[in-house]
């Protein structure tokens, strides 16, 4: 709900998903997602040593996953086989936060890829799905993660 699809954001995404991952190709693949003023509002995320994420704001045309540790999930195009393959989102993150985290270190650790595609954008109005209800305490949600993921306490900056 609060994601809006300009014209032409699908088939850069399709194209890039076209490869077949068996073959070094993606097996799953995000737009960058804009504000609704036009401005990056993230070109992927890197973890930091505590668990906390910052966006990465490299305009579009110029990303790729590079220095992503991982993308938000609003917007992303996965094959349904590597989301078989690697078991979906994780039920220990409900009710949302940091399962897109998991799961594409998940991806990663089973030898699979993502990508971010420069040329597919999508408008995320950031926080509007939750704005009218109670956002829930993320600090089990983040503790997990860093029990699943230690490495993340000494291979991420501070």
């Amino acid at each position: 709900p609060d994601v809006l699809y300009p014209e032409g954001w699908l088939a850069p995404l399709l194209a890039a998903l076209g490869t077949d991952p068996t073959h070094g190709g993606p097996g799953l693949v995000l737009p960058v997602l804009l504000d609704p003023d036009g401005t990056v509002q993230e070109a992927g995320q890197q973890l930091r040593c505590d668990g906390s994420t910052r966006p990465l704001t490299t305009p579009p045309g110029e990303v790729g996953t590079g220095d992503a540790d991982y993308a938000s999930a609003a917007c992303w195009l996965v094959r349904r086989d590597e989301l078989e393959r690697i078991g979906g989102f994780d039920p220990a993150f409900h009710p949302a936060y940091y399962e897109d985290v998991d799961l594409l270190l998940r991806l990663r650790s089973l030898g699979g890829r993502w990508a971010i595609v420069p040329d597919a954008t999508v408008v995320h109005r950031r926080g509007s799905s939750t704005a009218d209800r109670h956002v829930p305490d993320i600090r089990p949600q983040r503790a997990e993660l860093l029990a699943r993921w230690p490495e993340i306490r000494w291979t991420r900056p501070a």
